[in-house]
């Protein structure tokens, strides 16, 4: 067995909640599947208080291993392959007394602490228990002491990411490798019908009108890891360059789906 350090301190100053956490776990089966093979290739389970993620398809640990080694200026994709990853198991171990397990490929990866000396001073520091298994092109997850709310939230995080048959989108109007509009449709005990917005394959706002907008290359140049939601300016630039490329027919099912904004007899509303 190898103990591997990693140059994060378990003191480090983010507070995630379990949305983050499962958010960032979800979006390494993602990234790793593709969007065609998410949501048949992704599969989830709790069973004596061990939550399962897996999926047939294998990586390298050396994504989990260093801070900065992820595939985030890859822009089809959700994020920072690898990246989240050691941040939400810093949060699940430490915050949450969740026992961390990963492996694929030829290894296996569990989640612990060591100690170690900065400028004398004692500090612990996250670290990874590696060890060996015979070579399956599959990787899997274990989160030991789940709770329920951990599934309910793997279940919601599912549908927070981009794919074709996603329940929160209804009719097509457009769809193409960089951007794709839907008619919303109702979603979860929701009473009225919201839309949404997507960047770079994520939900990342809700939206008071029926239509959902996907930009899968927008990304936000002051994203914040710890913030989930989009600005309203943040939002704009997400969304302008998408309407920007309608043809007439696009952009009139559109603009019925935006009647309630802008038959409102105010200059505000007509604008």
């Amino acid at each position: 067995m190898q103990v591997i350090k990693l140059n994060i301190v378990m003191s480090y100053p983010v507070r995630w909640t379990k949305y983050n956490i499962i958010n960032n776990y979800v979006q390494n089966f993602y990234d790793a599947l593709r969007i065609k093979n998410f949501i048949s290739g992704f599969h989830y389970k709790l069973e004596n208080n061990i939550l399962t993620m897996s999926a047939d398809r294998g990586f390298s640990k050396e994504w989990l291993l260093y801070i900065g080694a992820s595939t985030k200026s890859n822009k089809r994709q959700a994020g920072g392959f690898g990246e989240g990853f050691k941040i939400a198991s810093l949060v699940a171990y430490r915050n949450f007394n969740l026992s961390i397990k990963m492996e694929s490929q030829d290894w296996v990866l569990q989640v612990t602490e060591i100690l170690d000396t900065i400028d004398g001073a004692e500090k612990k520091f996250l670290a990874y228990k590696i060890e060996e298994r015979p070579y399956q092109e599959n990787s899997i997850l274990y989160l030991e002491n789940a709770t329920e709310d951990l599934l309910k939230e793997v279940v919601k995080q599912v549908n927070y990411f981009y794919f074709e048959e996603n329940e929160r989108f209804g009719e097509c109007i457009v769809n193409t490798e960089d951007y794709a509009i839907y008619k919303a449709k109702k979603y979860e005990s929701n009473k009225k019908v919201f839309g949404a917005v997507f960047a770079s394959y994520q939900y990342r706002k809700t939206l008071r009108v029926p239509i959902v907008i996907c930009n899968h290359l927008y990304h936000p140049k002051e994203d914040d890891r710890d913030r989930s939601e989009l600005s309203n300016r943040q939002v704009k630039d997400c969304i302008e360059p998408v309407i920007d490329t309608l043809d007439s027919n696009q952009a009139v099912q559109v603009l019925e789906l935006l009647k309630m904004r802008w038959s409102k007899k105010t200059e505000k509303g007509i604008e």
